[in-house]
């Protein structure tokens, strides 16, 4: 599974040092199990590269005139990270997007939906579905509503649209995403990222083995389901929007599956152990080595792309 990481101030006022630093303790976090690429972008700026990300580097005095950046670490799945045209973020004529998660049904809408494109990556069919509604709707809202309808698997997005230079998000049942706001003595901001650990310590000064919050507020929430937001200078639901009939029977397999994964891995292991999930398999970890579990199957769809349940512990893509 990829990770989105996200920050912007909510005060009309540029990213500064500080800001920029905290993005790249999340993205440097976000790069410890997706290392196959990054990419970040704002309205200004779009870049990617493959590989692990290292540090934000030269790019600091352009995200330094924006106020905000999203930035994606990627864990390869369909489309090789060696080819940047595979990488995150992706842009059409009036949008710039990523995405975490998978799109089953990505081939069959490339070819029905007569989509044209440079790349292998299913995330692309998001992109160029939301701008072939967009161009017939003038609506992003109704271009998200008919593109969701479509999608089969998992999905967390982000989504710039270019003209207005308004962001947008939303996700799938089936996916993770977290918001947090922190507001200190001189500046209010919003950050996002997949895993809500990577807003740990941020904005603190250290002392000794201490981190002392510099804020006076602090508040983190799970972003809903089939909901779309927009961000201003204040994040706010614009729409809500329905999945397809597939995916929320994928969502409820997912759910059950998950639970008896968790119930044989705490008592085979008896907590001594833990387990990580990558990509369409899991590992054991050690925190020093991985070790695959060779015995626990992949999931497959069959021709109506419905999972199929062979054994009674299954991994399901996440």
């Amino acid at each position: 599974m990829c990770e989105i990481q996200f920050i912007k101030r909510l005060d009309n006022k540029f990213l500064d040092s500080e800001d920029i630093f905290f993005f790249e303790v999340m993205m440097i976090k976000g790069s410890f199990w997706n290392k196959d690429a990054w990419g970040l972008f704002n309205n200004s700026i779009l870049t990617k590269k493959e590989g692990s990300f290292k540090s934000i580097g030269l790019l600091n005095y352009e995200l330094l005139k924006n106020n905000f950046v999203v930035g994606h670490n990627r864990l390869a799945t369909n489309g090789n990270a060696n080819k940047n045209e595979n990488n995150h973020p992706f842009e059409s004529k009036n949008f710039i997007l990523v995405h975490n998660g998978i799109i089953s049904n990505y081939a069959e809408l490339t070819l029905n939906e007569n989509l044209y494109f440079k790349g292998e990556t299913d995330s692309l069919v998001i992109l160029h579905l939301i701008e072939k509604y967009y161009q017939k709707t003038n609506d992003i809202s109704k271009a998200i509503k008919k593109t969701t309808k479509k999608l089969i698997g998992s999905y967390s997005v982000f989504v710039l649209d270019k003209n207005t230079n308004t962001l947008y998000y939303f996700k799938s049942e089936n996916a993770k995403f977290s918001f947090c706001y922190i507001e200190t003595e001189t500046k209010k901001i919003l950050l996002g990222s997949t895993n809500v650990t990577n807003f740990n310590n941020l904005y603190c000064d250290r002392e000794q083995i201490f981190y002392i919050p510099k804020y006076k507020k602090h508040a983190t929430m799970n972003a809903k389901s089939k909901v779309i937001y927009q961000i201003t200078s204040e994040i706010k639901e614009i729409g809500k929007f329905k999945e397809c009939e597939i995916t929320k029977e994928i969502t409820s397999t997912i759910e059950y599956t998950n639970c008896l994964i968790e119930e044989f891995f705490n008592n085979y292991f008896n907590g001594e152990m833990f387990y990580r999930k990558i990509g369409n398999k899991i590992y054991l970890d050690d925190m020093c080595d991985l070790t695959p579990i060779e015995h626990i199957i992949e999931p497959h769809f069959d021709t109506m792309g419905t999972y199929i349940l062979e054994q009674d512990i299954l991994f399901l893509y996440s």
